[in-house]
């Protein structure tokens, strides 16, 4: 379907500036690309993109979850 293909891409791109529930968006993009069929393909392949981009470049959320597992010794001394 077109719409769900277009939906998933809006709402990938808004995960860009949405902090902190920028990645659970991303999750519903991604569900809503599961079903994105025939029309909606172009859509979805832009979307995902845009989720990979945004989850390995942009998100702050992760950003600031990367370290938490990290002993503070091994942080001041980098």
């Amino acid at each position: 379907m077109k719409a769900l293909g277009m939906t998933a891409m809006i709402l990938a791109t808004i995960c860009f500036f949405v902090p902190v529930v920028g990645p659970y968006v991303t999750v519903v993009a991604a569900g809503l690309v599961a079903f994105a069929v025939r029309e909606g393909l172009t859509f979805a392949a832009v979307a995902i993109g845009l989720n990979l981009i945004n989850l390995l470049f942009f998100s702050p959320s992760l950003w600031t979850t990367e370290g938490e597992g990290v002993p503070l010794g091994l942080l001041i001394s980098s």
